[in-house]
């Protein structure tokens, strides 16, 4: 199986993100903004996937940021309230 890069993970987190934000844009429910950004929180949680340039030495401790990051996108997308 392939490893995910930090760049295609970052792709794909902003396309899910953009998905979620039409669809709460077109139906009007606020809570599909909350939930893209919940989603694009979880993938750094899951899988902390660390740039391609970074040292071998610091790779543990960019891990460990790229989680604490994702923690917080996840609050974010938690606490945001959205109306329409």
């Amino acid at each position: 199986m392939k490893e995910v890069t930090f760049s295609k993970q970052l792709k794909f987190g902003v396309l899910i993100a953009a998905i979620c934000f039409t669809v709460a844009l077109i139906t009007e429910i606020g809570i599909f903004f909350n939930i893209g950004w919940i989603l694009y929180g979880m993938m750094f949680v899951i899988n902390p996937a660390v740039p391609n340039n970074m040292p071998e030495r610091k790779i543990k401790k960019g891990r460990v940021a790229v989680r604490i990051c994702g923690v917080v996108i996840v609050f974010i997308g938690m606490t945001m309230r959205v109306s329409l």
